[in-house]
């Protein structure tokens, strides 16, 4: 074997291992199960809109709505779980409510959701950013009759990436150095005619359940856009010092829920 041939097989072989090495930069993100709730509740649905709670009612006559209450940063913040069972659509209106030890109403918050169709299963989050002791809510139903727009979204968050960026606190300071950087790449999707807005949180869990990241997310999503395109980047996390093992807390497999509150045109 001449020299030549020797070192052009060598280089060969070492462009294929700094590709091999180069492939664990993207992770894969699944969607998180949140296996257990601390409340379910069915809510019957009348004819004149007003709603009734019972633990045994047919869900085919309401909606089924389950809580879980996660710790955020020391603070609490509740993902409700919250399906159609009915056979048509509505204007939903989730008002909650949270309370101190005293059992004292300490804040109220409302989320609207139009077009919530027949069949239809959407994450709420309430985030209230203080501290909460307990946590209540209730419902109210309206019919809807327009285009019901939640058919056509679809959000999704498929990968972390390891890569460089610049940090904005040092940008601000006059350096513009790229630094390691975990990205989380957010996905969307709009198989409507028209552009949509998608009012939304994401919540990032690693392998024990822990939430071990949040972003407020509002896209507009193109019409026509298929999902799967990478529309967005979310920093999760950055180092001015290289790191070749990332953060324990983010070791593993991460899963992440995505909580739309309502989808609104631009």
């Amino acid at each position: 074997m001449t020299t030549n041939r020797r070192c052009f097989i060598l280089s060969l072989v070492l462009i294929c291992f700094l590709i091999l090495s180069g492939c664990d930069t993207h992770t894969p993100i699944s969607t998180f199960s949140i296996d257990s709730y601390d409340e379910e509740t069915k809510i019957e649905i009348d004819t004149d809109n007003s709603q009734t709670e019972d633990n045994t009612s047919n869900e085919e006559h309401g909606y089924s709505i389950k809580a879980k209450t996660y710790l955020y940063n020391d603070s609490k913040m509740v993902i409700l779980d919250v399906t159609n069972n009915t056979n048509a659509n509505h204007t939903i209106k989730i008002t909650g409510k949270y309370y101190d030890r005293s059992n004292t109403l300490i804040k109220t918050e409302t989320k609207e959701f139009e077009g919530f169709y027949s069949g239809y299963q959407n994450y709420f989050l309430f985030k209230p950013d203080i501290n909460f002791e307990k946590f209540d809510y209730s419902i109210e139903v309206e019919s809807y009759d327009d285009t019901c727009y939640a058919s056509s979204i679809k959000l999704s968050v498929p990968k972390i990436e390891k890569t460089r960026s610049c940090i904005t606190e040092l940008q601000i300071q006059g350096d513009f150095q790229k630094y390691p950087t975990l990205v989380v790449y957010i996905s969307g999707g709009n198989n409507s005619d028209i552009d949509l807005i998608a009012h939304s949180h994401i919540i990032l869990f690693n392998e024990n359940g822990t939430i071990v990241g949040y972003k407020s997310h509002t896209p507009k999503i193109l019409a026509n856009t298929p999902h799967g395109i990478d529309f967005d980047g979310w920093e999760l996390y950055q180092s001015t010092e290289e790191f070749k093992d990332w953060p324990e807390e983010l070791q593993g497999t991460l899963s992440a829920v995505v909580c739309i509150d309502k989808i609104t045109c631009p």
